[in-house]
């Protein structure tokens, strides 16, 4: 055997042996690493192909500041975290969500050298991400199709898509409406936002009298309960003024029992 051979086989042995406790918290790497190998740089344009979600990239590094699907999306403003719960239960699973929408992805040679696969879909895969994190055990798999930048039909998405980042790490976008919205609605701020925008909408139907000077009153009357714990966990009371006293509502008491379960939504196929 020569001796350059056998240097080869030791530098092999020790990587390794170097990548062996590495499997002990994720069981799945060695798969991973043959499908980065030996699957990605045989992917050709217009295929498509079941791929692991841990070897997809962002297009860019910045997420909507409201953790929310655009106005371009069947589920517009809704938050992806609805998407993360649904797989998060297995009432949807990833190859379920992309049999008939497949995620639109980039071969393309990033900065950092390596030929990688950039998603379209900065959200989805964002969400399929916080997934993957929670199954380290096994590498969860979505079906893919193969674009080229160079595609007439894909160009103007990938030259408006593309950052020129290595789409390895995403951050939210700031702003003054940067926090976790589902459907224009706050998520983490108590129920006074989501009382106040239900009122709101109801009061802007047309009903009867009757029905109108009860929307008013229960306008007129709402105030916003202080949490001694966080501000977002602030709710909605209702001051009472008859008799010259103002006495804020008490809370609805729990009743003791059994807590039933509910059946949950069925599948479904969006995002």
């Amino acid at each position: 055997m020569k001796v350059v051979d056998l240097r080869c086989q030791l530098a092999a042995a020790e990587h390794q042996s170097k990548l062996e406790p590495f499997s002990q918290v994720m069981p799945s790497c060695d798969e991973l690493a043959d499908f980065l190998r030996d699957t990605l740089p045989n992917l050709r344009p217009e295929m498509q192909a079941k791929v692991t979600i841990q070897a997809l990239r962002w297009t860019h590094n910045g997420i909507n500041a409201q953790l929310a699907f655009g106005d371009d999306h069947e589920h517009a403003e809704e938050s992806i975290f609805k998407l993360f719960e649904q797989l998060f239960r297995e009432r949807l699973t990833p190859l379920e969500l992309t049999e008939e929408d497949p995620l639109p992805v980039f071969l393309h040679r990033g900065p950092d050298q390596h030929l990688g696969l950039y998603s379209r879909r900065n959200r989805r895969l964002t969400t399929l991400l916080m997934y993957q994190a929670l199954r380290r055990e096994e590498l969860v798999k979505v079906l893919v199709l193969v674009c080229s930048p160079q595609d007439p039909k894909w160009r103007k998405d990938w030259q408006k898509a593309y950052d020129g980042s290595t789409g390895l790490s995403i951050r939210p976008h700031e702003g003054r409406r940067a926090r976790a919205r589902h459907c224009g609605v706050p998520l983490f701020e108590g129920n006074m936002h989501m009382f106040k925008d239900t009122l709101a909408r109801a009061r802007a139907r047309p009903h009867s009298q009757k029905v109108q000077e009860a929307l008013d009153l229960l306008a007129s009357r709402m105030k916003q309960r202080p949490s001694s714990r966080a501000k977002d966990e602030e709710s909605v009371t209702f001051a009472n003024t008859e008799g010259g006293e103002e006495v804020l509502s008490s809370p609805p008491t729990r009743q003791q029992g059994r807590t039933g379960k509910g059946r949950g939504r069925g599948k479904g196929k969006g995002k």
